[in-house]
């Protein structure tokens, strides 16, 4: 049976041809350029099993994946970046600049177009979004891409009808035609399935209808249609259509032949934007959408555009004097068609030629595009449509007219200020004489200096607009939010409305979008590069440990100790120091997910002279007669100590402290040298450091606002903890904080994992100036001091008896990287 055409299928091609070739000419970035550090590895597949209980294969032809797939790449405007007649044919590695991409695999024979018989295609796809320096590696099985159609009659179609077919379609007008005898099996694009019957009776009348949509068939399904003709008592005539397949199980669906001599509901309109024939004035985009949609139960058999300003009006001089159109009658390759398009008329599906229109009971048409203003000011509109049904019935209140005069709008770009331009987005203003929040956004339009060709910006893809209220001046105002630039690129931007282009009011011309500047003195995101790990060598002979340039950390302060510490035992030499109470809470370390790297491990500890890790001690005895057992004798010797606990802390900035002040613990404890005597009470004095102050002076020179901090990090908490803490600034030139970000956790985490933190701005008119970012191993920033044997309550140590220092908390951090992509 012949394929059924709905539609100027060569025109479309051709068009399509054109847009594609002029969206590859549009985009100048390349994902294969020199200057692209993420890498993606392909494999290609081939799997031709199908979604069916029995089939023949003899129609399915035998491929090689990598001599008959080819491979293509599209960027997120749907513009096709590369292509390769075949998988052989693609590089081993494909460079790509950062961002989100479309790849393609795809098996079609030259000519192949669905919906077609007997006529196989594979596809498969895979969206994917590539950071700087990734490495993806993508495997594309591709799998048969239509859905297969076939179509059963049952032989008492013959008892009913003299002739009998059905048309089917997915998507699109075109259809595939199944007659007695077909065995062919159709291959379609996924979607509904929609059916048209075409039927003549036994007297000759012809019946052409469609029942609803069947459901949705997806690729590789093969979607079986059994028909069969039922009555009842011979009189109401229904056709069964039974769908045979494990995919789609329904139930038999019956379908009722319309008998046409039935009367049906008049036709309904309900217009969009405008009420008929009230006269309107109103600004070109003041009105977001001009439509008119009617539901006519009884098909359509005419749909006429009258144009009551005659020829000399605006739509006639675009329409080539035409003052009388009936899309409903029009041909599907009439070229008046392709005038009402060119004019700013969509219309549905169901007005797209007169087979289509008969048997449509919901169509619409959008005219939103052909409400303009004149070059030289306002516009004056006076048109109507009327639609008639297959029984010569029409609309109640008759046409539906439309009346309105379309001015010129004011619209204004304001300045551009430095600040709103950031690395991968940019903030405008854009201010109008109509009401921004109800009617249309003009359009913003962007480029590249080093491009011929605008782009677009796409309202809820790479564009967030915000309206405001209106102004003193009458004019409303909506902030525009552009993402998706890259950044330190120099572009140019404007908006477009009422067919002009208008840049902005004050600045350049031209505006460069910030570096994504990497964290300031790491390499790689690592700290090992600057990191000294014996920057200073303290008079009790401890080494300091020192972060790269531009980065601080508690270590000056907790290997502090100047003077050795007392004998615990209350006689005798000074302890040596050790790490019990002279230690870098910050140090370098392996990184424990990869020893080919080093990474930062800050521990909470205690710290001083006086910090003692010991057993025994601390028995003060009790007053009373050792000969009467009511007294004890007690010690001078004092036990375990943790005179100052501290989180380990790791900035941007410059540390300083003020040098512990000599403190001393009076320990008392009772003792008589008679075996026989009452006990007195003695004293021991122990000196120790106590804290005394610090200073951190946060912050780094920094001129790029990133929206995100990623690190990797391993946690080993103690009990009663609040957690460890990341916490991030923004400050613009005036030290007020635009942007802050932080992190805090208590769960454990024993492999390196990768967390984000984002940054929150509260102020996107202020450019940045200076970045903080603070590393500690405890939420608590405070230093805790004891002078007794109860270590500081805050921040916990676990108080250890076997010569090892005083730790609390223990934080791993390593690859510490700026994201600069904002939701």
């Amino acid at each position: 049976m012949s394929k059924q055409k709905f539609g100027l299928r060569i025109l479309l091609m051709t068009i399509w041809a054109a847009v594609v070739a002029a969206g590859c000419a549009r985009r100048d970035d390349t994902p294969f350029g020199s200057e692209g550090d993420a890498e993606v590895y392909l494999s290609v597949g081939l799997d031709n099993t199908e979604n069916e209980q029995a089939i023949s294969k003899a129609g399915q032809p035998t491929l090689d994946p990598d001599k008959d797939l080819a491979v293509y790449v599209i960027n997120t405007h749907e513009d096709t970046l590369a292509r390769w007649a075949s998988f052989e044919s693609v590089p081993s590695t494909l460079k790509f600049t950062p961002g989100a991409y479309k790849i393609v695999a795809e098996y079609k024979p030259e000519g192949i177009d669905f919906p077609a018989f007997e006529s196989y295609a594979y596809r498969a796809e895979e969206k994917f979004v590539v950071k700087s320096k990734d490495k993806l590696h993508i495997d594309l099985v591709a799998k048969l891409a239509a859905a297969k159609i076939s179509v059963e009659f049952d032989d008492n179609f013959d008892f009913y009808y003299q002739s009998y077919s059905v048309d089917i379609r997915t998507v699109g007008t075109d259809s595939l035609r199944f007659g007695k005898g077909e065995t062919r099996c159709g291959f379609f694009e996924p979607g509904s399935v929609r059916m048209r019957f075409n039927l003549v009776t036994a007297e000759g009348q012809r019946l052409v209808f469609s029942p609803e949509p069947l459901a949705k068939a997806d690729a590789a399904d093969w979607y079986k249609l059994k028909l069969k003709v039922s009555s009842d008592q011979g009189s109401t005539q229904v056709i069964v259509i039974g769908t045979d397949s494990t995919l789609n199980p329904e139930k038999d669906i019956t379908v009722e032949v319309p008998r046409y001599f039935l009367p049906k509901d008049k036709p309904a309109v309900e217009p969009v934007g405008f009420v008929s024939g009230t006269a309107q004035s109103v600004f070109e985009g003041e009105v977001p959408k001009w439509s008119l949609s009617a539901r006519t139960p009884g098909g359509i058999s005419s749909f006429v555009i009258r144009l009551n300003d005659g020829a000399g009006g605006v739509l006639a001089s675009e329409l080539g004097g035409a003052t009388e159109i009936d899309l409903a009658g029009l041909g599907g390759d009439d070229p008046l068609r392709d005038k009402l398009k060119a004019a700013g008329f969509v219309w549905s599906e169901g007005l797209n030629s007169p087979e289509d229109a008969a048997i449509s009971t919901s169509v619409f048409i959008d005219f939103t595009d052909a409400m303009k203003a004149a070059e030289s000011g306002s516009a004056a509109y006076d048109f109507q449509f009327e639609v008639t049904d297959n029984y010569g019935q029409s609309p109640e209140a008759g046409p539906c007219v439309v009346k309105a005069e379309v001015k010129a709008p004011t619209v204004r770009f304001a300045g551009i200020a430095a600040a709103d331009i950031w690395a991968t987005r940019a903030f405008f203003t854009v201010r109008a004489n109509y009401d921004l929040s109800a009617g249309t956004h003009p359009v913003l339009q962007y480029r590249k200096t080093a491009s011929e060709n605008w782009n677009d910006a796409v309202e809820g893809d790479d564009l967030t607009v915000t309206e405001a209220a209106v102004g003193g001046d009458g004019f409303y105002a909506a902030r525009y939010e552009l993402k998706g630039l890259q950044a330190n690129t120099e572009y140019q931007f404007r908006i477009s409305a009422n067919g002009k282009e208008i840049v902005p009011e004050t600045g350049s011309d031209t505006w460069r979008t910030e570096e994504a500047l990497p964290v300031p003195g790491l390499v790689d995101g690592g700290f090992a590069s600057g990191w000294s790990e014996a920057a200073a060598t303290t008079a009790l002979g401890v080494t300091v440990q020192a972060p790269p340039a531009g980065w601080a950390t508690r270590n000056p302060l907790t290997t502090s100790q100047t003077a050795l510490s007392p004998n615990p035992a209350g006689e005798g030499n000074d302890v040596a120091v050790s790490d019990v109470s002279s230690n870098n809470g910050t140090t370098l370390v392996y990184n424990p997910g990869n020893y080919n790297r080093k990474a930062v491990q800050l521990r909470t500890t205690g710290w001083g002279r006086g910090c003692y890790s010991k057993t025994g001690g601390d028995d003060a005895g009790k007053s009373g007669s050792l000969l009467l057992g009511t007294g004890a004798n007690g010690s001078k010797e004092v036990g375990s100590r943790a005179r100052n606990t501290s989180a380990a802390i790791l900035f941007l900035g410059d540390y300083s402290f003020t040098q512990p002040t000599a403190a001393t613990e009076t320990w008392t404890y009772w003792w008589t040298s008679v075996s026989w005597g009452i006990t007195g009470e003695h004293t021991q004095a122990y000196a120790y450091d106590a804290f005394a102050g610090e200073t951190m002076a946060e912050g780094a020179a920094f001129v790029s606002r990133p929206a995100t901090v990623h690190f990797q990090y391993q946690f080993t908490p103690v009990s009663g903890t609040a957690g460890f803490l990341v916490r991030a600034e923004v400050r613009a030139a005036d030290g007020t904080v635009i942007a802050t970000g932080s992190v805090q956790e208590a769960a454990q985490q024993d492999n390196m994992t990768t967390r984000t933190l984002t940054l929150d701005y509260n102020d996107t008119s202020k450019s940045a100036a200076e970045l903080c970012l603070l590393f500690s191993s405890d939420a608590d920033l405070s230093v805790g001091t004891s002078g007794g044997k109860d270590v500081p309550a805050s921040p916990l140590v676990v108080k250890q008896t076997d010569g090892k220092p005083h730790v609390g908390n223990v934080l791993v951090i390593d690859n510490v990287e700026l994201g600069y992509e904002f939701k």
